[in-house]
């Protein structure tokens, strides 16, 4: 049990002598009183140690290690005298441990300053604070050794409930480094990886820039989610400002001017600042503060500067290492150490490898000297030991395993002497892992050996991803399989890095850099090279960047390939992205390009792509037939092996989609159902086309978990820009049509963001945006914004119709859907209804009795005039946009004069062929026959087979709400014109109790007070006998007074619950709705 902490105070060794002096009381014995300072200064000298030191330290932090350990014994036992569980006090026990007495000298050397930045900072972690600390020192000063100190004494026990992260930023790629550091906060691979992989398909500066701080973004934003107190440790290496680039892009800042940056200007003003500014415990380390970010400090105090040693504090260091040396020795390496521990430790570690001493004072000269030893010293177990260090010190990982260590080496025994464990530094935390203990040490090394002998330096990397091999395979996402993928890389083991690539997911940061040296090492070797061209294609291609330069140059490559099937998957590849693109005269001229295919399964993919191009003419007849062919050479080829199954899944989408084109919803669902596969990106696509089939059926609740389950895994998987939002945007589509509306608009901003600013956006992701807003455009006319919708709709259709004719697709279906759409906008203007179930215009509407505006409104007269519009064009196009003609009647029935209403209405019922089309249709029959006046008397039976229809559909807890409510409502209205009165009371307290019509209560309630209008005396009598008394209206419309006493019910309702008195229900007998 640890020793009561108080926060901010530097000095631990006053708070617990105190707690001590607490715990003991007045006890005393015969030195005197149990832990005063007397006392304390009686045992120190009882026990070797100097007894004048005593206040020093407690008040003072100052005194010797040896002191200090006496000291700390002492009132420790003292503590445990009382029955006290242990003392511990882990920023004091860190640096008593003694784990070596050269690194305590140099802790010794830090100062007091530095000693107590570092107590403040562990004592705040400790509990529970959130510190910042910003270290600065030159390479040697000792920020290394401090951060070890720092992470020793957080790990200690008892160990506070925190995520502990150390990542250096070092300088062989940036990209690297960051996603590390995202990896070990708990950010999917898949999802970093889609970030980078985003940055080198950007075109214009300000999208790059804005694409590199997403990759930043994504880190802070995975911070601010952890519930997990968080301690980071950042290093920002001094070699670091090398790398000025992020996904091949120069660095850029996300501001307006989108200037260009060091890396370190980047990290801080990207990263580090904002992550400063979040509730988690940060120490960055780094040689120095540039100028420019004078003033940027974030949430950091001020910088603690680490001084270099002095020449007493070298002298006292150097006779600690090396103490067999002459006085004359140690004042030579002294004197050549220029005032830094790391030159120290070099120099040392050369005297004690009896090297010459290298001339000069440079660092450089010093780390060169001992860097040759990988090479020519006289010691072959050294030598070996050195090759092993600089193959294992990857810059991306500068630590390893110690088995690792002893894989490499081919001296026995495996453990390490004296000299080959003085080049190495424990990590703190694991005792399983080293580190060589100078950064720049291991790059030189590794330089040296690759450059003059790279023989041996690829062996070595050979057996070090031999190592991994095993556990790579075991955990293909792990640190493992990266270092494995590393090394076989740095061994330029092509195939295995290929095989690797075909089964399972490269990094990104790694991808370029194979296919960037691939393409200037494998000239001779064309075969390789057009294996390595494919895994890049195939990379980038399954995350959906078509338009990156390294996908672009890499199907340059393989179209030229003397390989058939080769250049055949190139152009199968292209004729899919241009399909994608709507642009379908430059699929089918590189279709035509297939003369013979000789792989069964790229022959199936090309009768696939053709099926796509038929599907997207709505030639569905022909795709069938096409999507049937490829499934019958996957069925002689048989569903072993990765290829056919990938096969079998695409087959199944396929012939799904094209059941869908064709009205068999349910056989869209069957094939949908047979695809099976672990691939993220597929699944979350046959998710979505599942709940987009559920909505069309009216089985909300399925679809709800359909489209859920499409984001989930898109978000997971990474799936392209455009996929994430066109499912949220789909979703949001759903949560309109079930009445959340608030929920809808979320998911449409939820789209908008995925797809970025739109006035930065690329051709193709503008594309996007006019989808996503043509979509969301439907949710403000569902809340009456009429003027919103018109100027959406109307910006949409141009909008689209100008990327046709500018890109050379045909996007007619989007041009007139989009007309439709801005005809259902101006008729609900005209009305002055919002477009949502129930659809409950004034009640002049429905009684046959021409509205005042029903031939003067201009916006009706004009919403009949783009409908006419549209029917034309549907009748030019023949079968084509076949999902249009259904919606163009069912629009028309609402808004065309009652006659052609009625017999728009009837096609569309004739057309139903699912029992939610069924109860739909019937819906606005019905609504279009009390318009017409009902003139063959068919109204009762439309209703009867509406509400027949829709049960069948789906549950009512699981279906489709808006159509109930709508068709409760027209079932009062007929038997009222008929000259019923119907129960108008009971049947609204009825609906008001179904919380499953919630979203639709306010739209009955407006309904059943214009109908009780109609009859003012008979039918407010008969509400309030049933309801209950109605509040004086003070002057409103009975419509608007049970509205305003509703929503003043749920505000009661609701205040109850939230302060506990009792729950929000609806009431229980018809008689309370609106009682007093």
């Amino acid at each position: 049990m640890g020793v009561p902490t108080t926060a901010g105070e530097g000095n631990p060794w006053r708070r617990i002598f105190e707690e001590v002096r607490r715990a003991l009381g007045n006890r005393r014995d015969e030195t005197g009183v149990l832990g005063s300072i007397n006392w304390l200064r009686k045992g120190m000298a009882e026990r070797g140690a100097n007894p004048n030191v005593v206040r020093n330290i407690i008040y003072r932090d100052k005194g010797k290690l040896s002191d200090k350990r006496v000291l700390y014994s002492l009132l420790s036992e003292l503590w445990e005298s009382t029955g006290r569980p242990p003392l511990r006090v882990p920023e004091l026990e860190v640096l008593l441990a003694a784990p070596s007495e050269g690194d305590q000298e140099v802790m010794q050397l830090l100062g007091r300053e530095k000693r107590r930045a570092y107590q403040a900072f562990v004592s705040s972690v400790r509990q529970g604070g959130a510190p910042k600390l910003l270290i600065i020192g030159r390479p040697g000063s000792g920020k290394t050794l401090l951060t070890d100190y720092i992470q020793q004494a957080l790990e200690l026990p008892p160990r506070a409930p925190l995520k502990l992260v150390r990542q250096e930023f070092s300088s062989q790629d940036l990209a690297a480094s960051l996603s590390r550091l995202a990896l070990a906060l708990g950010v999917p691979a898949e999802v970093f990886e889609s970030r980078l992989v985003r940055i080198g398909a950007a075109g214009a500066f300000s999208v790059q820039a804005d694409a590199q701080a997403d990759v930043a973004r994504v880190i802070i934003e995975r911070v601010r989610s952890l519930e997990t107190p968080l301690a980071l440790l950042l290093h920002i290496s001094q070699s670091l400002p090398s790398q000025d680039v992020l996904g091949n892009v120069p660095l850029r800042l996300s501001t307006p001017e989108v200037p260009r940056v060091s890396v370190t200007e980047w990290l801080w003003i990207t990263l580090i600042e904002p992550l400063s500014r979040l509730n988690v415990a940060l120490l960055v380390s780094m040689s120095e503060l540039p100028l420019s970010l004078t003033g940027r400090t974030g949430a950091f105090e001020g910088p603690v500067k680490l001084s270099p040693p002095t020449a007493n504090e070298a002298r006292r260091f150097v006779k600690a290492r090396v103490p067999h040396l002459s006085a004359e020795q140690q004042e030579a390496l002294v004197a050549r150490a220029r005032r830094s521990f790391e030159d120290l430790r070099t120099l040392t570690l050369l005297a004690e490898a009896r090297e010459p001493l290298p001339e000069g004072g440079a660092s450089s000269k010093h780390v060169e000297g001992l860097s040759q030893l990988a090479l020519h010293s006289g010691d072959a177990r050294l030598r070996d030991f050195l090759g092993a260090l600089a193959v294992l010190s990857l810059p991306e990982f500068p630590t390893f395993e110690r088995d690792a260590l002893s894989a490499l080496r081919t001296a026995e025994p495996a453990d390490l002497n004296a000299l080959e464990a003085a080049f190495l530094d424990p990590v703190p935390g694991d005792a399983h892992l080293l580190r060589s203990f100078s950064r720049q040490l291991s790059r030189a090394l590794r330089a040296r050996l690759q450059a003059h002998d790279p023989e041996r330096f690829r062996a070595l990397s050979r057996r070090a991803a031999q190592f991994y091999e095993a556990a790579a395979h075991a955990a293909p996402r792990s640190e493992a399989a990266t270092r494995y993928l590393h090394h076989l890389f740095a061994a330029r083991a092509w195939d295995a890095l290929v095989a690797w690539a075909r089964a399972a997911a490269v990094p990104q940061s790694l991808i370029q850099r194979v296919w960037g040296v691939a393409q200037s090492e494998l000239g001779s070797d064309p075969k390789t090279l057009e294996a390595v061209a494919f895994v890049v294609a195939s990379h980038y291609l399954k995350l959906g960047s078509v338009d990156h330069p390294d996908v672009v140059r890499a199907l340059d490559l393989l179209a030229a390939s003397d390989d058939p099937d080769r250049r055949a998957w190139t152009a199968l590849k292209r004729a899919e992205s241009a399909v994608m693109q709507g642009a379908f005269e430059r699929a089918e001229t590189l279709v035509s390009t297939w003369s013979h295919i000789t792989d069964p399964v790229l022959r199936a993919e090309a009768l696939l792509v053709r099926a796509s191009i038929a599907r997207w003419r709505s030639h569905l007849g022909e795709a069938a037939q096409l999507t049937r062919q490829s499934a019958e050479v996957l069925e002689a080829l048989g569903c072993t092996g990765e290829r056919p199954k990938l096969l079998s899944v695409k087959v199944a989408i396929g012939s799904g989609l094209v059941a869908k084109d064709q009205g068999d919803l349910e056989g869209a669902l069957a094939h949908f159902a047979r695809a099976v596969t672990d691939d993220d990106l597929l699944r979350a696509r046959l998710a979505f086309q599942r709940g987009d089939v559920q909505l069309a059926l009216g089985r909300f609740a399925e679809a709800q978990g359909a489209l859920d389950e499409a984001v989930r895994l898109s978000y997971r998987g990474e799936a392209p820009a455009a996929e994430r939002a066109r499912y949220l945007a789909r979703r949001g589509t759903l949560g309109r049509r079930r009445g959340a509306y608030g929920s809808a608009e979320a998911d449409f901003a939820a789209a908008r963001a995925v797809l970025g600013p739109p006035e930065e956006a690329s051709p193709r992701l503008s594309l996007e945006h006019l989808k996503v807003r043509d979509e969301a455009a439907l949710n403000r006319l569902a809340q009456g914004d009429f003027e919103g919708a018109v100027f959406d709709f109307g910006e949409c259709a141009a909008a689209f119709s100008a990327y046709g004719a500018h890109f050379g697709v045909d996007s007619s279906f989007r041009v007139l859907r989009s007309t439709l759409r801005l005809a259902l906008a101006y008729g609900c203007r005209a009305l002055k209804t919002p477009y949502r179930l129930p659809f409950l215009p004034p009640l002049a509407y429905f009684t046959g009795e021409a509205l005042p505006q029903d031939r003067t409104h201009p916006d009706l007269q004009h919403a009949r005039e783009l409908l006419k519009r549209v029917r034309l064009a549907l009748a030019a196009a023949g079968s084509r946009y076949r999902p249009l003609h259904l919606q163009e009647k069912l629009v028309s029935s609402l808004f065309d004069p009652p006659e052609t209403a009625l017999e728009a209405a009837a096609a569309a019922a004739a057309q139903a062929r699912y029992p939610y089309q069924t109860a739909l249709t019937h819906a606005h029959l019905a609504a279009a026959l009390l318009r017409a006046g009902d003139p063959a008397g068919q109204l009762g039976g439309v209703l009867v087979k509406a509400w027949e229809a829709l049960p069948k559909a789906a549950p009512p807890e699981e279906g489709d709400g808006g159509v109930r409510a709508w068709l409760l409502a027209l079932s009062l209205l007929g038997r009222w014109r008929s000259g019923e009165r119907p129960p108008l009371g009971e049947t609204l307290a009825e609906a008001l109790r179904d919380p499953l019509l919630a979203p639709y209560h306010e739209g009955l309630l407006r309904f059943v007070g214009e109908l009780a209008e109609a009859d003012p005396p008979r039918w407010r009598a008969q509400l309030e006998a049933v309801l209950g008394p109605l509040a004086d209206p003070s002057g409103l419309r009975l419509s608007d007074a049970l509205v305003l006493q509703w929503r003043a019910r749920h505000r009661g309702a609701d205040a109850d619950e939230e302060s506990g008195r009792g729950e929000a229900q609806l009431p229980a007998t018809a008689a309370e709705p609106f009682a007093s």
